[in-house]
């Protein structure tokens, strides 16, 4: 099984569970949520929740995303090269405004989405 054939399950309260695709529609169903996780590149990963939202991680620092209320997102703070680089491969394929936030900004949006609370966000 390829890793983008895995997708996350969240059950609030319970640890996360690793399961594949074809399984999305029963688990969230029965109140659960699912977080895709892509990678796109050596140390670039994106999470993508069911709520619209996603993340994108540059090695482990949340940079760049989408909010379903803000639309396209990325970090006002410099980075190495390679981050940049990230950002600019998430950001390469979307249409219209991409708004520039505060490191921190991101860093709380990613935590308002993890699966503790994957409902709240920007």
């Amino acid at each position: 099984m390829l890793d983008h054939d895995l997708v996350v399950i969240v059950k609030p309260g319970k640890p996360l569970n690793l399961v594949p695709r074809s399984f999305v529609h029963q688990a969230t169903a029965k109140g659960n949520h699912a977080m895709n996780i892509r990678t796109i590149q050596n140390n670039l990963t994106v999470c993508a929740f069911d709520n619209g939202a996603e993340i994108a991680y540059s090695y482990e620092t949340p940079v760049a995303g989408f909010s379903p209320g803000l639309g396209y997102f990325r970090t006002s703070q410099k980075f190495s090269v390679t981050t940049s680089r990230h950002v600019n491969k998430y950001l390469g394929a979307t249409c219209g405004k991409v708004t520039t936030l505060e490191q921190a900004a991101i860093a709380a949006f990613a935590a308002s989405v993890a699966p503790h609370d994957i409902g709240a966000g920007l």
